[in-house]
């Protein structure tokens, strides 16, 4: 029995002559290439060291590290059909740890995620960082990527359940 006679089995018709790709629910590749949109670039370039985002995630103090959409959201990601979005941030820190420049330079394509992203990293705190003995400045780079399992597959000019069906 192949696929489409088991998918016809379940939704109790009888399989087609001609295969039919169906609107299905299905799940994201594992190694999927998530969405991002470009952001222009901005005139504020740091001018701290950049360090890697392993050793400056190891000096947190304070914050929520896994940030994730909100429900409404993840509901909009949902319907929009997308498995996974991506996110890239430049953030920099005073001598102090906390965050001074936060800036998206890769959007998820989701303003109220990019929005959430940036609120909550502005609550980050870290441990100051040293460089020959003296508290310093640093800036890195912090890349979320959220994904969804069992996401509509978006099929255009197809009615499913969630289109309006418009009486005659």
């Amino acid at each position: 029995m192949n696929r489409l006679s088991i998918l016809a089995l379940v939704v109790g018709c009888a399989p087609a002559e001609k295969p039919v790709a169906p609107v299905a629910l299905i799940a994201p590749e594992p190694d999927a290439e998530p969405k991002t949109c470009p952001v222009p670039p901005t005139a504020d370039t740091p001018h701290a060291p950049m360090m890697p985002s392993s050793l400056v995630e190891n000096r947190r103090l304070a914050g929520e590290r896994a940030i994730g959409p909100d429900d409404m959201t993840k509901e909009h990601i949902h319907d929009k059909g997308i498995a996974a979005v991506r996110a890239d941030v430049l953030m920099c820190l005073d001598e102090t740890g906390a965050p001074t420049t936060i800036t998206m330079t890769s959007s998820s394509c989701v303003p109220d995620y990019d929005a959430r992203i940036l609120e909550k990293m502005a609550e980050w705190r870290y441990k100051p960082f040293e460089i020959s003995g003296k508290s310093a400045a640093i800036c890195t780079t912090v890349t979320y990527v959220y994904r969804q399992a069992n996401v509509r597959a978006v099929t255009p000019n197809v009615v499913t359940p969630r289109s309006p069906i418009v009486a005659p």
